[in-house]
């Protein structure tokens, strides 16, 4: 299925899909450690890491892969950041930190 849409049609492909992720997200039951944890405490990294390996990955993608999707591109640039911040916050930050858990109980 194209995921391509203006107006109406990108807020049902796009919008509607985004809302129920958000939604389901929220409503389930909160968990201490896991995956979405990790994220979050690493989401500091991730914003300080992004912009300049966002600069970086924009410029390879030109170069090497100038006729890939948007989309793709851009999923793809996401997962690269994410990974990128979180093993920024696993090597330097936390280190850093001590390895203690800045969480409100």
């Amino acid at each position: 299925v194209p995921l391509t849409g203006e107006g109406y049609d990108r807020a049902l492909i796009y919008g509607l899909p985004s809302f129920l992720i958000v939604v389901a997200l929220a409503v389930r039951s909160q968990v201490r450690q896991g995956f979405l944890t990790l994220l979050g405490d690493a989401s500091f990294s991730i914003y300080l890491t992004h912009q300049p390996i966002l600069s970086a990955l924009g410029k390879i993608l030109q170069r090497f892969f100038p006729n890939v999707n948007g989309d793709m591109a851009a999923f793809l640039v996401i997962v690269v950041l994410v990974l990128i911040g979180t093993v920024t916050y696993l090597i330097i930050e936390r280190p850093i930190l001590g390895g203690s858990q800045w969480r409100v109980q």
